[in-house]
């Protein structure tokens, strides 16, 4: 991610929404399953590229309710769509 952007700017809230409106509908290809062609996949996101720090949470995922505004929550489905990103 940008380093020049304070996360406490109305600039970093920005980005946030953008990378979080970015990635809803989208494929998830967790790391154990990329292969060479994993780029190729239409509208699919490597899990490799997402913002740090990240969480999955996957149907039937039990979650902490620590709040960290910074990192990027991704809910996907039983096929690993994205239908939920948000930070929190």
């Amino acid at each position: 991610m940008d380093d020049i952007l304070n996360k406490e700017s109305p600039e970093w809230a920005a980005k946030k929404q953008e990378i979080a409106s970015s990635l809803k509908g989208k494929k998830l290809i967790e790391k154990d399953h990329i292969t060479e062609t994993s780029n190729n996949i239409p509208n699919a996101v490597l899990e490799t590229e997402l913002h740090n720090p990240y969480r999955i949470i996957k149907p039937g995922n039990a979650i902490t309710m620590d709040f960290c505004r910074d990192r990027l929550n991704l809910k996907v489905d039983d096929d690993s769509v994205i239908t939920q990103a948000g930070f929190y």
